[in-house]
């Protein structure tokens, strides 16, 4: 068992032949510290009426009810100490007090500011209109697009790329950039390599 006396110095010793007054000027909760060596009865008295408490030997705790008049009385033949916090006026109200505290206003804000504020939030509206407004558009475009080979540029249609001649353009001639390919002359073998590359004086086959 764990006593805890606390402050001793709170502590009252009560006189023999007298009773422990509790101050009070209505029904409250009372809770009284005694520590009695020898076996005391307590009893609280409320006009008329004795109601007994407990028989204390040591340090005990009583806790109980009481009306505005009250008062315990300790029957023993030893010594009786107490502690108690009834009647202890634990929070005073005071008028006379200065108190020193000040509720921080708010200062007004400048018209000029406020104006400029209100547009730049205006604009800032307006911009985060036109982007999304311009996204939309070009996420409509992209899917509107015709598919296409993104390297090479050729249509896709039906998962194939479609070549040149599909779209109508016409494909280079065989004989290069200059037109139609030269026909070999009559009784002349077509040779790989151009009339100028062949010497001068050599036979044909």
């Amino acid at each position: 068992m764990v006593v805890r006396i606390h402050n001793v110095s709170k502590w009252v010793k009560v006189p023999e032949g007298k009773v422990i007054e509790l101050v009070g000027d209505r029904d409250r909760k009372v809770r009284i510290e005694v520590n009695c060596p020898e076996p005391t009865r307590f009893d609280v008295v409320e006009g008329d009426f004795l109601t007994f408490l407990a028989v204390v030997q040591g340090y005990e705790v009583l806790e109980f009810v009481a009306g505005a008049q009250a008062h315990v009385v300790p029957t023993t033949e030893g010594e009786v100490w107490y502690f108690t916090n009834d009647g202890d006026q634990i929070a005073e109200e005071r008028d006379d007090l200065v108190s020193f505290t000040k509720i921080a206003s708010r200062r007004a804000r400048n018209p000029e500011l406020e104006l400029m504020m209100f547009k730049m939030n205006q604009n800032m509206e307006r911009r985060m209109a036109q982007q999304a407004a311009e996204m939309a558009a070009m996420l409509a475009a992209q899917a509107a697009e015709v598919p296409h080979d993104p390297e090479t540029g050729e249509v896709i249609e039906n998962g194939e790329v479609s070549s040149g001649n599909d779209l109508g353009t016409a494909s280079p001639p065989a004989g290069g950039e200059g037109g139609a390919a030269e026909q070999p002359a009559a009784g002349q073998v077509a040779s790989a390599k151009p009339a100028a590359a062949i010497p001068a004086g050599s036979a044909t086959a």
